[in-house]
């Protein structure tokens, strides 16, 4: 809280009108040092002027605003090596969680609704369910982030529902539990948390974030977040890319370097970090706007955002770089690529490794290890402009 845990409250207590233009004040200082709290009174009252009252105002409230506000940069830094996998299946995949020994991707482009990869080495191993209108299938699916190994999918299927799979060894799929939603809103970045906590992003179309009990049915509450400049229906400056675990929910914003991170028991502000960018206006031709987080993932240990920094239309294949803070908002690293950024993306931060997939390349899958070097890769690009990796023996 501050420097070294320092915060200092200024209370004014106005006594009379003294003078034209200036008051007589005593001024009461709140002095907390660490959770110690000592009341420090000025032993005679001060003369003070209109002007010089307004600023002192004026500092305090300065003071208080930013208290939960802290600018950010990295001091450690590291390059990652790319290893591809080549695959028989052109994914074009838009959605990517780690449960496991197993990675599973969805894409909205393909009739199946998940394919399995055994990790490490990423080896296809199955695909499962249909998707559609009918029983025990989904419309448009999507994963919903929670802790432990069983797979949560949501969707459309003539009801709405989050479904439960179970995942054995031997990449046997077994529907363990459905969640019925009795309601209609746009469930973006859905978690569930503190086991039937749903938590989820009506971004773009409203800047909220909302927490549903799903066993109970009954909303828990709503974080207002982002502001009220919405250039059309969806878009604004308020839009992001959301996270949550059982402590908090991270929200961090598509055209600002700025990340919020929000206590899940009292949806308030914990801290805003701020890195170093330059405001702009946005415009209705989103190809024109710098953009920045494009998504984030909670660890188990960390949270990873991946950053941009430029317009999409210049953003080079390699540009984006990965940020890694505590849950403490702490800065701890950034990675940057050495040959392709993914476009999705997964951290087992348990193993230390990303695992990528990159839209421009569909017939590969892509590997980083973010604490141990691994062995030098060589990457070609042929005329397709598709990739081979070739280690150097």
């Amino acid at each position: 809280m501050g420097l070294v845990g320092l915060l200092i409250t200024l209370i004014v207590e106005v006594v009379m009108l003294y003078w034209p233009g200036r008051l007589l004040i005593k001024i009461i200082v709140l002095v907390d040092f660490k959770g110690c709290q000592i009341f420090l009174i000025t032993p005679s009252f001060i003369c003070i002027s209109m002007r010089n009252l307004f600023c002192l105002f004026l500092g305090v409230v300065l003071a208080i605003a930013c208290m939960h506000k802290e600018f950010y940069s990295f001091t450690n830094e590291k390059n990652l090596e790319m290893i591809s996998v080549k695959i028989d299946e052109i994914l074009l995949a838009d959605f990517m969680i780690k449960k496991g020994d197993y990675l599973f991707m969805i894409s909205t482009r393909s009739d199946s609704m998940v394919y399995l990869y055994a990790l490490p080495d990423l080896q296809y191993c199955k695909s499962f369910g249909i998707k559609g209108k009918g029983p025990g299938e989904f419309i448009l699916p999507m994963f919903v982030e929670a802790p432990g190994n069983d797979v949560y999918i949501w969707g459309y299927s003539g009801v709405r529902l989050i479904r439960c799979f179970s995942v054995d060894s031997n990449a046997h799929i077994t529907v363990k539990q459905d969640y019925h939603l009795d309601k209609y809103e746009t469930f973006n970045f859905m978690h569930l948390i503190r086991d039937s906590i749903c938590v989820y992003s009506l971004m773009p179309t409203q800047p909220l974030v909302k927490l549903y009990d799903l066993k109970n049915g009954k909303n828990m509450g709503e974080l207002k977040i982002g502001s009220k400049n919405r250039v059309n229906s969806y878009l604004s400056d308020g839009d992001g890319v959301m996270a949550a675990n059982d402590s908090v929910i991270i929200v961090a914003y598509h055209y600002k370097k700025q990340i919020d991170i929000y206590d899940v028991s009292t949806l308030k502000l914990k801290k805003r970090l701020i890195g170093d960018y330059r405001p702009q206006k946005l415009t209705d031709d989103f190809t024109e706007n710098e953009y920045h987080y494009v998504d984030i993932v909670a660890g188990k240990k960390r949270f990873y955002a991946l950053y941009r920094g430029c317009r999409n239309k210049d953003a080079k294949e390699n540009s984006d770089i990965l940020e890694s803070f505590d849950y403490d908002g702490n800065p701890v690293i950034k990675y940057k690529f050495n040959d392709l950024s993914p476009d999705i993306f997964y951290v087992d931060d348990e193993a230390a490794v990303l695992y990528g997939y990159k839209s421009a390349y569909p017939d590969l899958m892509l590997k980083y290890e973010l604490e141990e070097r691994l062995p030098t890769y060589q990457v070609d690009i042929d005329e397709k402009q598709s990739f081979r990796s070739v280690c150097r023996n």
